[in-house]
C-alpha cells in the first residue's frame, strides 16, 4: 500500500509549541483536502505488481510490505500525480505475467529489452544497470557473453538476463531459478559455472548472505544494458504518459536525487545543529499556509496540461496507427534491420512467408545459419550511407526486387529500411514470353521456307503449261469474262 512518512517527534512538537503557527499548518491542510481545491473524484488505486529480492531497487520488508528505489519513486511520481496506489509483490515471472494479462495495471521495474517490445507500455528509462557474470574466486573472469557460450549459466527467470542469453541462443545450459538468492547459493556450493546478474544487486547479495570471499563479479558488459522503467499495460498510453509527466517533475524537484542516493549512491546524510533544524521547520510550517493556496493552481495547470498532453498522444497515437495499418497492408514486404543483423520490425507480408524473426538475427531467422551471409548487398549501406537496389531470391523460391534506405531509429541509432516487391510472376511471364517468340520466329522461317518452295512450284508449272500451250498445233487462248486476252500460244 501507499504509505506517507510522519514528520520528527522533534519537529511536531516545535510545530505545535506555536498557536499561530499550528493555525496556519490547519489552515493550509483544511485549503489541501477541500474537494474543490483538488480537482478530482475518487479514483480505484492502481494495482500496482512489485518483485520481490531484488534490492536495491525492489523488495518487501519484514511485513511484507513493498519496498525499494524503484517503489518509493514510483509512490513519489504517483503522489505527484494525484494518482492512487495498492503495491501487490510477488515473484518476477507471477508480476510480470499479471501486467501482461492484465490483472495488473504498472510495474515500478521493469528493464526495456528488444524481447519485451510490444508487450507493455514503457516509460522513459528512470535508471540505467549493467550485468556481470559471476564466479566462483579463482576462476578466470568472464569478459563477454560469447566468452560462457560452453558454460552452465544460472539466470532468473524471465528476467532480462534470460532474455539476452536466450536470444543468443543460450538454451541448452541455461540453469533457471526464481530468486537471485538461490542463485548464488548455487554457485557458491560449486555447481554450475557462473551467474548472469545485475552487478549492483549481486554485490549487494553477496554481502548480506556472506559470500564475498567465496564468488567474485567480472567486469560490466556491453553487449546490453538494462534500461529500467515503468511499464503499464499494453494499450494504456494515458497512463503511461502521466507516468512519464510525474517522473520528469519527480527529477525536477530534487526527489529523484534523494532516493537515489538513499537506495543506491552513497548514503550520506547531514547533519544540522538543532537550531538550524527548529528554524527550518517553522519556515516550511510558514509556507506551507501559502502553498496550499496556490497548489490547486498547479493541480488545475497540471489537469489542464494532462489534457492537453492525452489529446497530442492521442493523435500522434492515431497516426502512428494509421501508418502501421499502412505498412501491414502493403502488398510487398517491408523490414527494418539493425546494425547486429536482428530483424527489428516485419510487416504482415513478410510474417505470413516466413514467420516471425522472434529476436533472431536474418541469418538464422531466414537461412537457418550461424553466421552472417557470405554475399549480401544489403548491410553494405552502413558502408555507404546512400540507398541501394538489387535483386534476391527468398529461402521459398520467391524472386524480389529489393530496395534498401538508410534509417535513424528513434535513439538515432542507424538501421536498414528494407522494401521488397515480389516479382516472380513477371520473371516466369517474361521467361513464357520469350520462349513463345523463339517458338514464333521458328514457325515463322518453317513457313518462309514452305512458302518459297509453293513459289517455285508454281513458277514451274506456269512455264510447263506455256510450253504445253505454244507446241500445241492449235489457235489457244485464255479471255476473261470481259472479253480480255490473258494468255495465247505462238500459233495464235
Amino acid at each position: 500500500m501507499k504509505t506517507l512518512l510522519p514528520f520528527p517527534a522533534k519537529a511536531a512538537a516545535l510545530l505545535f509549541s506555536c498557536p499561530s503557527t499550528l493555525f496556519a499548518f490547519v489552515l493550509a491542510c483544511i485549503i489541501a483536502g477541500l474537494p474543490s481545491f483538488a480537482g478530482t473524484e475518487p479514483q480505484q488505486p492502481l494495482r500496482v505488481g512489485s518483485e520481490i529480492g531484488f534490492l536495491p531497487y525492489v523488495d518487501i520488508d519484514d511485513q511484507g510490505r513493498a519496498t525499494g528505489f524503484a517503489v518509493e519513486l514510483f509512490e513519489a511520481v504517483a503522489s505527484t500525480m494525484d494518482i492512487p496506489i495498492d503495491f501487490h509483490p510477488g515473484r518476477w515471472d507471477t508480476v510480470w505475467q499479471g501486467l501482461k494479462t492484465g490483472k495488473l495495471d504498472a510495474l515500478p521495474l521493469v528493464a526495456h529489452m528488444p524481447e519485451s517490445e510490444g508487450q507493455v507500455e514503457f516509460t522513459k528509462p528512470h535508471t540505467i544497470g549493467y550485468d556481470s557474470f559471476f564466479v566462483r574466486k579463482g576462476r578466470d573472469p568472464i569478459k563477454f557473453i560469447e566468452q560462457a557460450r560452453s558454460l552452465n549459466i544460472i539466470v532468473l527467470r524471465a528476467d532480462a538476463a534470460h532474455d539476452a542469453l536466450r536470444s543468443r541462443g543460450f538454451d541448452q545450459q541455461l540453469v533457471l531459478v526464481d530468486n537471485l538468492a538461490d542463485g548464488f547459493r548455487l554457485l557458491a556450493s560449486g555447481q554450475h559455472d557462473a551467474l548472469l546478474a545485475p552487478q549492483l544487486q549481486g554485490n549487494q547479495l553477496r554481502h548480506r548472505i556472506g559470500l564475498e570471499s567465496i564468488i567474485v563479479p567480472g567486469p560490466l558488459l556491453k553487449e546490453y544494458r538494462r534500461e529500467f522503467c515503468f511499464a503499464v499495460r499494453k494499450g494504456n498510453t494515458e497512463l503511461r504518459d502521466r507516468l512519464d509527466q510525474g517522473l520528469a517533475i519527480v527529477k525536477a524537484n530534487g526527489e529523484y536525487d534523494r532516493l537515489y542516493r538513499k537506495w543506491l549512491g552513497i548514503n550520506e546524510i547531514p547533519t544540522f545543529p538543532a537550531t538550524y533544524l527548529a528554524w527550518g521547520v517553522s519556515a516550511a510550517v510558514s509556507l506551507l499556509a501559502l502553498m496550499g493556496l496556490w497548489t490547486w493552481q498547479l493541480r488545475r495547470q497540471v489537469a489542464l496540461r494532462t489534457r492537453e498532453l492525452t489529446q497530442a498522444n492521442q493523435s500522434a497515437q492515431a497516426e502512428r496507427q494509421r501508418l502501421y495499418d499502412v505498412l501491414q497492408a502493403l502488398p510487398v514486404y517491408v523490414v527494418l534491420l539493425s546494425k547486429d543483423y536482428r530483424v527489428i520490425f516485419a510487416n504482415r507480408f513478410f510474417e505470413q512467408r516466413y514467420g516471425k524473426a522472434q529476436g533472431r538475427p536474418c541469418y538464422k531467422y531466414l537461412f537457418n545459419r550461424n553466421a552472417p551471409c557470405e554475399v549480401c548487398d544489403t548491410f553494405n549501406i552502413f558502408k555507404t550511407g546512400g540507398p541501394l537496389d538489387w535483386r534476391w531470391s527468398g529461402p521459398d523460391g520467391r524472386d524480389y526486387e529489393i530496395h534498401d534506405f538508410p534509417f535513424a531509429d528513434t535513439d538515432g541509432s542507424p538501421m536498414i529500411m528494407e522494401v521488397g516487391i515480389d516479382i516472380t510472376e513477371v520473371n516466369r511471364a517474361r521467361q513464357a514470353l520469350s520462349e513463345a517468340n523463339a517458338s514464333l520466329e521458328r514457325r515463322v522461317a518453317e513457313r518462309t521456307a514452305e512458302l518459297a518452295k509453293a513459289w517455285q512450284e508454281a513458277e514451274h508449272t506456269r512455264d510447263l503449261l506455256q510450253i504445253t500451250m505454244d507446241n500445241a498445233p492449235a489457235l489457244m487462248s485464255y479471255i476473261d469474262r470481259e472479253g480480255r486476252y490473258q494468255r495465247i500460244n505462238k500459233n495464235y
